[in-house]
């Protein structure tokens, strides 16, 4: 299982990689996310999992049972937010390297 809530707040210039992109992995990680951090929702609570299939199946059950939906114009909003352009994550990542550097400095 991996958090991958960080993904774009990424600084000098790395690069995410997940966990389920390396060789051998694909079937056998549950890749969690939201939209919180990336695009400062964190009162949201609107996320997803991504797996395999076989995975799904058992969180699709305990989830049932565990959460509540996220109200509708919650879930449309950050579907728009998923298709900000490329250009939106660069601007976050060198917003929050800004803020680190300037915080470090001392």
């Amino acid at each position: 299982m991996t958090d991958e809530i960080y993904e774009h707040i990424l600084y000098d210039g790395t690069n995410h990689i997940s966990l389920a992109s390396l060789p051998g992995m694909r079937d056998r990680t549950i890749t969690i996310n939201s939209i919180s951090k990336t695009y400062s929702l964190t009162g949201w609570r609107v996320g997803w999992a991504i797996a395999s299939p076989a995975l799904t199946s058992s969180i699709r059950k305990v989830h049932d049972f565990l959460t509540v939906g996220a109200p509708h114009p919650l879930q449309e909003a950050a579907a728009a937010a998923l298709r900000m352009d490329h250009l939106y994550y660069q601007g976050l990542a060198e917003d929050y390297q800004k803020r680190r550097d300037f915080l470090a400095a001392f």
